[in-house]
């Protein structure tokens, strides 16, 4: 047996667990154990094209439990000869990514006080791990300067508020999607933003960024799968539907939406909703549409980001 060796007759099978070959030594607990560990991951990458589906799935849980010191290796194998190998391993290397992400999500989401546009940046962070959210935040910043534009044309209060759809409403056209409502596409803040077309909260929180950017006063009213934006221009006030490109509507109006939809009048539907509480429901749109698809597993980790929400000490009871 050469020094390099990993100790057993046969590396495959001492891949499956259970046999007596050990996990990869802790990093970090001393120079030997750390050479130990670059020997090991070296071992385990090349087993990164083995036909095995018990290899595979040993090594992939291997290398993703490494963490950091795992991402050399991965990096070389995703420009492997073997297509296999290059494969496997931009896949792994996509899947520590997400894990990270979805851990910063966690963090935030149970310690800090909610800014919901900040959430739903790391929210989509999560889903596409290599999002640079620079092209993101520089197009709110793009259409709130064209919304400031329109707004000084005008020297009424309201009028220059009503900027806001005229601008991405009736403009841009940003509004309902043709797609599958529940469409990741239609939930996540980049997405939505590149297409116009979301579900009605994510629409509802593109204005309401683009508000803040260009100085209009805003919220979110949490209507019932419908959730709608109000202006303000001083005392005055108007409800826009973004999901309707920027349409007006009245209390009226909603009130009809509701008995439409078999619902009683509830003043909270009316009143300013809480970044928290609108951040809990986008996290229960991304739940299910995790199950519409079929992805358990999203399911479950939206059902965490739901209970680590209502544990943070940050937001008062019931996320609102």
């Amino acid at each position: 047996m050469e020094a390099n060796d990993p100790p057993s007759s046969s590396p495959a099978a001492s891949l499956v667990p259970g046999t007596l070959v050990p996990e990869l030594p802790r990093k970090h607990a001393g120079p030997a154990i750390d050479s130990e560990h670059k020997r090991r991951l070296r071992w385990l990458g090349d087993f990164l094209g083995d036909d095995s589906p018990i290899v595979r799935s040993e090594v992939r849980r291997q290398l993703l439990d490494a963490g950091r010191s795992a991402q050399p290796l991965l990096r070389r194998a995703a420009r492997h000869a073997d297509p296999k190998v290059r494969i496997r391993a931009r896949g792994l290397l996509e899947e520590r990514a997400r894990r990270e992400r979805f851990r910063r999500l966690c963090a935030y989401v149970a310690t800090r006080p909610i800014d919901l546009e900040k959430a739903l940046i790391l929210l989509a962070r999560w889903a596409d791990p290599e999002l640079d959210v620079r092209p993101t935040r520089a197009l709110l910043d793009s259409l709130a300067q064209q919304v400031r534009k329109l707004s000084q044309e005008r020297n009424e209060e309201l009028y220059q508020a009503s900027a806001l759809a005229d601008v991405l409403g009736r403009q841009l056209g940003y509004g309902s999607s043709s797609q599958e409502f529940h469409h990741p596409d239609n939930i996540h803040l980049h997405r939505a933003l590149a297409r116009r077309r979301g579900m009605p909260l994510t629409l509802s929180a593109i204005y309401q960024f683009v508000a803040r950017r260009a100085g209009i006063r805003t919220a979110l009213l949490p209507l019932p799968g419908h959730v709608m934006l109000r202006l303000y221009a001083g005392t005055k006030s108007v409800i826009v539907d973004p999901y309707d490109r920027g349409k007006l509507r009245t209390e009226r109006d909603c009130r009809a939406y509701l008995k439409m939809n078999g619902l009683g009048f509830q003043q909270a539907w009316f009143q300013d909703a809480s970044d928290a509480s609108m951040l809990r429901r986008q996290f229960l749109n991304l739940q299910k549409s995790a199950s519409v698809r079929g992805r358990r597993s999203e399911a479950r980790a939206a059902q965490t980001l739901l209970v680590l929400l209502d544990k943070n000490p940050h937001v008062r009871p019931k996320g609102g």
